[in-house]
């Protein structure tokens, strides 16, 4: 992301929180949608961009970023992904491995509904360290450990993956072994190699 629509996401921030008359949730658009470091709060020349753009600004510390604020944030987007959750019945899931540089594998799973608006949604339930091998059976049990903690196992419509073979295998007869209604979907990449991560080993 540019300076620039950093720069004009914080001046929109800043204007609707004077509106409001409350405390900017700076923290929100810089952290978590910008992706810029906990530790750019400490920055004496951001502090004084802030306060020269909002002079009701409170400096906070990475340190209370980590533990209050961020954890607040948490639970409030989980809030409202368990009342959408609650409020929908065929849910569609995408699911993928992948690797970083270091080779550390991770695995995300995302849901997607249309909103009573007609508005598609997507909701990132769980992004964890997958540490064992990319076998179909662990990744079909790491997923129905995301999909019991929210409950949501008897709602799922639709899965939605890449090729690779451990992913086909892992969904190949669905969440339920006597279900019908579940399909597996995977999207292929005609540009792509055929050796996904998902076929590697994460040994870290």
């Amino acid at each position: 992301m540019s300076l620039l629509m950093i720069e004009e996401q914080l001046i929109q921030q800043l204007i609707k929180a004077d509106k409001m008359n409350s405390r900017c949730p700076l923290q929100k658009s810089l952290i978590i949608k910008c992706g810029l470091p906990l530790n750019i709060v400490e920055h004496a020349d951001f502090r004084d961009f802030l306060k020269d753009c909002h002079l009701k600004y409170e400096p906070v510390s990475s340190k209370k970023l980590k533990s209050a604020v961020i954890p607040s944030l948490k639970i409030n987007v989980l809030k409202k992904i368990h009342e959408t959750i609650n409020n929908t019945y065929d849910l569609t899931l995408t699911i993928d491995v992948w690797s970083d540089r270091r080779c550390c594998s991770y695995l995300a799973i995302t849901y997607h509904v249309i909103d009573e608006k007609m508005v598609p949604q997507a909701y990132l339930i769980d992004f964890t360290r997958f540490k064992s091998p990319h076998t179909g059976e662990n990744i079909l049990h790491s997923t129905e450990d995301v999909l019991n903690r929210f409950n949501i196992k008897e709602k799922v419509f639709k899965i939605i993956t890449d090729n690779a073979s451990s992913m086909v295998k892992a969904y190949k007869f669905g969440l339920f072994a006597d279900e019908e209604h579940s399909v597996l979907e995977y999207q292929t990449d005609p540009t792509s190699s055929t050796n996904s991560p998902s076929d590697n080993y994460d040994g870290k």
